[in-house]
């Protein structure tokens, strides 16, 4: 891939459950767990969340993971979404534009940075339910908590994606 890469329908999250995420990266959320969390993303939420991501920076990581502020977050800039996301249930699809090619040279996966409000539940297959998000960012990553259902296409030398090399790539990068 290079710079200026463009791929028009990339599924960039989906409504569901999620997890496991480690309850101390909820504690501002009422999550007094450091054990695994699984949250349910609504359908309704996502649609409301829609507007989002249109525009949203594609970010080479979750910035807040490194600790950087906010008045250094743009270094981490490496493309962004397009203007028409749509709600294909249960997937949010957006186009995706990088810039910068470094970002994909370790990360193929995407993962949506969220200010979300999340409910602590109980006695359900989920721990927590989120009742309202906000698009931050969409980062690059190099697992996802949505895995393969959320990520970029591999393309070989001749254009056509490479669903099946992108797995075996990921199973090597993963078994060490």
């Amino acid at each position: 891939m290079s710079a200026g890469d463009f791929f028009p329908d990339v599924s960039l999250t989906k409504c569901g459950i999620t997890g496991p995420v480690p309850g101390r990266a909820l504690r501002g959320h009422g999550i007094d767990s450091d054990g695994p969390v699984f949250i349910l993303r609504p359908a309704d939420v996502l649609r409301r969340a829609l507007a989002g991501f249109n525009g949203a920076p594609l970010l080479s990581t979750h910035t807040r993971t490194l600790g950087v502020d906010s008045r250094h977050w743009q270094r981490h800039v490496v493309g962004a979404t397009g203007s028409h996301a749509k709600f294909d249930e249960p997937y949010v699809v957006n186009a995706l534009s990088i810039w910068k090619p470094r970002a994909l040279a370790t990360a193929h996966q995407i993962s949506v940075g969220f200010r979300s409000q999340i409910q602590k539940v109980r006695g359900r297959s989920h721990d927590a339910v989120v009742c309202d998000a906000q698009v931050d960012h969409v980062a690059l990553v190099p697992r996802g908590l949505l895995g393969l259902d959320c990520s970029l296409p591999m393309r070989c030398d001749d254009g056509e994606d490479d669903w099946e090399a992108f797995g075996d790539a990921l199973a090597i990068a993963f078994a060490a």
